[in-house]
């Protein structure tokens, strides 16, 4: 775990030392409205929408099927009309 950590940091600090140094200080500007916008998330709610997710991808998922049967079938039964 302690390798980690500090492979971890040597890659920060190489990222920092390669930097330039106006963007530093304009991410660093950046940083307390970014803070304040992730204060307001509301962590319930997030957490409740991504359990919910993975159903309705599934809603989702069973609605494009149906749409491409519905397409498949007046495809078909254009044909029978010559269309």
């Amino acid at each position: 775990a302690c390798n980690r950590v500090n492979d971890l940091a040597d890659t920060v600090q190489t990222s920092l030392d390669t930097l330039d140094q106006a963007q530093l200080d304009s991410m660093m500007q950046d940083l307390p409205e970014i803070t304040a916008q992730l204060k307001k998330v509301d962590v319930d709610a997030l957490n409740k929408v991504l359990t919910e997710l993975p159903a309705l991808m599934d809603t989702v998922n069973s609605l494009q099927t149906q749409v491409q049967n519905i397409s498949n079938w007046f495809s078909s039964l254009g044909s029978v009309f010559g269309r």
